[in-house]
């Protein structure tokens, strides 16, 4: 009795477990209410919670279930061991799995060994790359470097050449007042013999001008200190310029003394077609023909106010003038601009306040370079013209051919027109105080 009730309820189990299996792995997908219950009293019997219902458990669950099977005699014997071959397959993929996921960290690990041993292959590469890197650094600095260095050997002459220049002119104040002193005593020894009064006053004016040349050869902004003189001096306008020779000219008889002169046409040579950079450092002899140059003129004429007398002549000698009582030049960043001129007054015709806020103009810069061009020369020129063209081509006799005609050096007035060359020019500017 008692082997005949372990034999139902082994196969009642049996029912269970087989129905909880294709419940799980999908062997039947609509279990019914009593399947259910089924499986619920087998986990509640065998004290089975739901996340035990593991692969591993359940096969050792069935393998004791299956051994007492065989011991009773179980009619379900072909069921059991159909499962059996099913969790033994289940087991055999489970260890393909595990073969192939030993097969792929085998791969992983030659994947690993492989790129160390690129790495290592690379290193040298990428280490020449690094030096190269620096080598082109280390030669940019290096140039740099040079740069510098040349920057500072041009400083070193510039202030060679600068000290140069005051050692000269130390020497020249100290000869100066040398001279002064022996003619000092001599001036003492003429008053105490009582000589002739006349030559007296002659060594007086004498000495008064050396004392002037001494005082201003150092000081001096323009020709204004030095009167009537038509020599060349030196003078200091201010930090910028430094210091430079100019020519004056005291004895224009219209103009009176003190004139500086920034541009002069005599016999035609000098070239005065000439680029923006030449018309701005200034040209020419200071004895002859020349021009003082823009930047110079530029300061000149900001430093103090000045004005401007133009002395023209013509191949019949005669000479007339043109005065202006405020000239005014700007700087480079606006083109050197002809700034203002002031009140004009003189005889050859006001035609250059046509041109005022107009920038100067060469053959290669300017907002009129074309007129440059066609005027053969450099000017404050106008977009639709000029009636002045004081730095344009020396035509001698002034007899204008075709080719020449308003290249010349004119000055459009009912004295004479654009068809006539001039036979010379001096442009002087003098400070008005």
């Amino acid at each position: 009795m008692a082997e005949t009730f372990y034999f139902f309820t082994i196969i009642i189990f049996l029912n269970i477990f087989v129905g909880l299996l294709a419940n799980r792995y999908g062997y039947d997908e609509t279990l019914g209410a009593v399947e259910k219950y089924e499986i619920s009293e087998y986990r509640r019997i065998f004290n089975m919670p739901e996340e035990q219902n593991t692969l591993d458990n359940m096969f050792s669950l069935f393998t004791q279930m299956h051994n007492l099977s065989v011991r009773y005699e179980n009619y379900n014997n072909i069921k059991i061991k159909y499962l059996k071959l099913y969790f033994e397959k289940k087991y055999e993929n489970k260890k393909h799995k595990n073969k192939l996921l030993n097969m792929y960290k085998s791969e992983l690990d030659s994947l690993k060994t492989e790129t160390h041993s690129l790495e290592q292959i690379l290193k040298p590469e990428l280490a020449a790359k690094s030096i190269s890197s620096m080598e082109t650094e280390t030669m940019k600095t290096h140039q740099q470097t040079n740069a510098k260095k040349i920057q500072i050997d041009e400083l070193k002459n510039q202030y060679v050449s600068l000290k140069s220049e005051n050692e000269e002119k130390e020497r020249q104040v100290k000869a100066l007042e040398k001279e002064i002193d022996q003619n000092t005593k001599k001036i003492l020894k003429l008053k105490s013999r009582q000589g002739n009064s006349e030559l007296l006053q002659f060594q007086m004016e004498k000495l008064d001008i050396q004392l002037k040349s001494c005082t201003s050869c150092c000081q001096a902004k323009s020709c204004k200190a030095f009167g009537k003189s038509t020599d060349i001096h030196m003078i200091h306008v201010n930090r910028q310029t430094g210091a430079f020779s100019v020519s004056c000219n005291g004895q224009v008889a219209e103009a009176g003394p003190g004139w500086t002169v920034i541009q002069r046409r005599l016999d035609g040579s000098e070239n005065f077609y000439r680029s923006w950079e030449e018309y701005k450092e200034g040209f020419g002899n200071l004895t002859g023909e020349f021009f003082i140059g823009l930047e110079k003129l530029h300061h000149m004429t900001t430093e103090e106010p000045q004005e401007l007398f133009i002395h023209l002549e013509d191949f019949n000698n005669e000479t007339r003038f043109a005065r202006y009582s405020g000239f005014l030049v700007g700087g480079e960043e606006d083109s050197y601009k002809l700034v203002s001129l002031g009140e004009f007054s003189g005889r050859a015709g006001d035609i250059l306040t046509e041109n005022v806020d107009r920038g100067f103009s060469t053959f290669d810069k300017g907002d009129a370079s074309n007129k440059a061009i066609s005027y053969h020369g450099a000017w404050w020129y106008e977009d639709d013209g000029s009636l002045s063209n004081l730095n344009g081509h020396y035509i001698p006799n002034g007899e204008v051919i075709l080719d020449f005609r308003g290249k010349g050096i004119f000055w459009y007035s009912d004295w004479h027109d654009e068809d006539y060359s001039f036979k010379s020019v001096q442009m002087m500017i003098r400070p008005r105080s």
